[in-house]
């Protein structure tokens, strides 16, 4: 069975931070704050939260009275600043220790995030109670189920909150993700068990009984905190269960009391045992795009944009650090394409950011399960 894309898209989502803020994913201003102020006790006293924060402290001035900190660009642009020329900051803080930093950092945005977000209910408790009504992803993709799949999704979030939900409404009656990038998960590795694997949506799929469905891009633009690469074989793993950091070795391990033993590690490349590393571009100042990964998932929302019909900006404002991808919208956004923007914290200057992308533009200042409930999706993907 061939899935195939339609030549152009009814509407393209670009989602931002808002997006996923009424999940409980917590805002990147709230990122440093957490680490600096640490609760629960667990959290507090582990060796990888205070290995990232013992270097924040040398280096950076905040005040808690005054709730000034200082923000994440900031402090991954001043690491990249020494890791990208290869240079040590002081003899504590030699080029290898920064490196080790950055990736502690990486880390802990993963626990804070998963530890903050709604878990998903089980498939089991929505079919007994209804829609999970906590998940604004659960909501949206309920609706497009419903509606219409010829559209795509775009998003700068690393969260797997959008993920989740998609593996409750849609796969794989209504649909297949399509992350637009190649995954070890897409062959059989001999160490691999069944929930391992991963259909390719790029080539023949099953033809599943009573199932219908379409590719969905999904994609990532900034990588994804579920995906690993290896530099050893140069491969990106998908990690889609519930992934855990151990907070005193900085391990990846994985729980899932329906299929897996707890605490089985997720550190290492199946492959060839090279130690893994999280595939996500860190908020920054200088962001470096060369990574192979990187610049195809570049390359697909450039693509998504030029055929898109309609363009829907969901929970994102145009921050000084993410300029490439103005870039990409000016380069590649068609004339006849409507843009939507879907925000309830619109201001003056936000609007006009959104004015230079296009003059066929809608405001809707609302947040996005509000704007869900109206009836977005029915009119964007129709």
């Amino acid at each position: 069975m061939y899935l195939e894309y339609e030549v152009r898209r009814n509407c393209t989502f670009f989602l931002g931070a808002g997006a996923s803020y009424s999940d409980g994913v917590p805002l990147q201003k709230d990122i440093i704050p957490t680490i600096l102020n640490p609760e629960p006790e667990e959290f507090k006293e582990s060796k990888l939260r205070k290995f990232v924060s013992v270097f924040i402290e040398d280096n950076f001035s905040y005040s808690r009275d005054d709730e000034i900190y200082p923000t994440l660009e900031n402090v991954f642009s001043y690491l990249n600043h020494f890791i990208e020329n290869e240079v040590a900051l002081s003899k504590i803080y030699s080029l290898e220790k920064l490196i080790q930093i950055k990736e502690g950092l990486i880390k802990l945005i993963y626990y804070i995030t998963s530890r903050s977000t709604r878990s998903p209910l089980t498939q089991y408790e929505i079919e007994k109670n209804g829609r999970d009504k906590d998940s604004v992803y659960s909501f949206f993709w309920e609706k497009a189920a419903k509606t219409n799949r010829n559209f795509s999704v775009i998003t700068t979030n690393y969260d797997n909150q959008i993920d989740d939900a998609f593996d409750k409404w849609m796969y794989a009656k209504h649909g297949l993700i399509d992350y637009c990038i190649s995954f070890i998960n897409y062959t059989k590795e001999e160490d691999f068990i069944g929930f391992d694997w991963w259909v390719n949506p790029r080539e023949p799929i099953p033809n599943w009984t009573d199932c219908d469905p379409r590719p969905i891009k999904l994609i990532k633009i900034h990588g994804s905190l579920n995906w690993k690469f290896c530099k050893c074989c140069s491969e990106t793993l998908l990690t889609p269960w519930n992934s855990h950091i151990n907070l005193e070795t900085g391990e990846l391990t994985r729980f899932d009391p329906r299929w897996f033993g707890e605490g089985e590690n997720m550190t290492l490349c199946p492959r060839d045992g090279y130690p893994l590393s999280t595939m996500i571009v860190p908020p920054s100042y200088s962001k470096s795009l060369r990574h192979p990964v990187i610049q195809n998932l570049m390359y697909e929302a450039q693509k998504e944009i030029r055929v898109a019909k309609k363009v829907a900006f969901v929970g994102y404002s145009f921050p000084d650090a993410d300029i490439h991808i103005k870039a990409i919208f000016n380069k590649n956004l068609r004339d006849d394409s409507r843009l939507y923007v879907v925000n309830p914290s619109l201001n003056k200057i936000s609007k006009e950011a959104y004015r230079g992308l296009s003059k066929n533009i809608t405001f809707i200042e609302k947040d996005f399960l509000s704007a869900i409930e109206d009836g977005l999706i029915e009119e964007l993907i129709a």
